[in-house]
């Protein structure tokens, strides 16, 4: 605990720790709120794309990863791996491009439902360390919560993205090429170690957070002696 030790002519940590949680707390739950406001957004717009019919595909909006080239006469299908796709304007239908765009929003909702919670956490935690109140169970709670968010959430938004990037290679590519592309999940190890080294803090921080509490216990419990 001398990490937490207040000694004359010292920089006291505890107190730069709640400045700086002082000024992320609020950050995070805006974040929090403004991923909320957005995923309500996404909803409203692919419930607009549902009741969209009989429009030409050149006057529809386009994604960000799909750009139309009018001196090719092509559309570009960027999907954020390495992988371009081109495919010919005649060859791109109104259904394909709201293919396009509802994987991009089903994609986006799926990162915002992984951060939403995580914000949350994050600025209750910010809150309490502002508080001074650092060796709270309730702290090493929500880093473990955290760490779950990033374990699942981030498995599962690769495998979203994975699937949605082979799904529109078929879409745009011609039916003979689009035969030989096959599916494969694949596992993004990353992640796993990013969550399981965030579980890992949770149970480090919650051990010192018992250990300070039974110190605390102990020193009331054996009041020292007056001499």
């Amino acid at each position: 605990m001398k990490l937490f030790r207040k000694k004359d002519g010292e920089f006291n940590n505890q107190t730069a720790l709640s400045s700086i949680a002082g000024i992320f707390g609020p950050v995070c739950t805006a974040l929090f709120y403004c991923s909320l406001v957005l995923a309500f957004v996404l909803v409203i717009v692919f419930l607009i794309l549902l009741c969209i019919r009989n429009t030409a595909p050149e006057d529809m909006l386009l994604p960000p990863f799909m750009h139309f080239i009018a001196e090719k006469n092509v559309y570009e299908i960027s999907l954020c791996n390495g992988i371009l796709v081109t495919a010919e304007a005649g060859t791109v239908t109104l259904s394909a491009i709201k293919t396009a765009l509802n994987c991009g929003i089903a994609l986006a909702e799926g990162i915002l439902l992984v951060m939403i919670p995580i914000f949350r956490l994050l600025s209750r935690l910010m809150k309490n360390v502002a508080e001074k109140r650092l060796f709270l169970l309730s702290n090493a709670r929500y880093i473990g919560c955290i760490g779950w968010c990033i374990l699942i959430g981030n498995t599962a938004v690769l495998l979203i993205r994975r699937f949605f990037n082979y799904y529109l290679i078929k879409v745009f590519l011609p039916t003979e090429a689009a035969s030989l592309i096959s599916f494969r999940a694949g596992l993004d190890l990353m992640g796993l170690m990013m969550g399981l080294l965030v579980l890992l803090l949770s149970a480090v921080y919650g051990y010192a957070c018992r250990m300070h509490a039974g110190g605390l216990d102990s020193v009331g419990a054996n009041p020292p002696v007056p001499q």
